[in-house]
């Protein structure tokens, strides 16, 4: 049976890790909607693979942690249970974080009506995550009248 420490340390080693990933996937992108530190991609760039490098390190060198499931490792679904909750969340911390510290930016982006719509993750190079939802549920809305 893993221990409630070792269920905590990994669930953050893997929030921290994907949250690292995810604002690096976002600035080499250019998805400056996703990203904390938008006028600086170059640095967000640097400190999320440090930010990855340091959560592997923290781990890693905490502490033993190649253990298998029988002498207080995780089980495999455990492990991917809290991977799943972690990475979920680390998702949701950036969505909703960078929608909070950019709320201003991307306010006058409005989607022209003539040209075709950007095509998924696209619109964020132009606003934030919940305006881009926002403008989505509108143009739903108009449709359906």
């Amino acid at each position: 049976m893993p221990t409630d420490s070792f269920i905590a340390d990994y669930t953050l080693w893997v929030f921290l890790s994907a949250l690292g990933v995810l604002q690096l996937v976002a600035a080499r992108s250019g998805l400056s909607g996703l990203l904390f530190l938008r006028r600086w991609p170059r640095a967000t760039a640097y400190a999320s693979a440090a930010l990855v490098a340091a959560s592997f390190a923290w781990f890693f060198g905490s502490g033993v942690r190649n253990l298998p499931d029988t002498v207080s490792g995780l089980d495999g679904v455990t492990q991917s249970l809290w991977f799943a909750v972690a990475a979920t969340g680390a998702v949701a911390v950036t969505f909703l974080g960078t929608s909070a510290i950019n709320h201003r930016w991307g306010a006058g982006y409005r989607p022209d009506p003539a040209a075709p719509a950007p095509a998924g993750l696209d619109v964020l190079e132009r606003t934030t995550f919940a305006r881009a939802l926002w403008a989505a549920s509108a143009a739903l809305r108009s449709r359906r009248r």
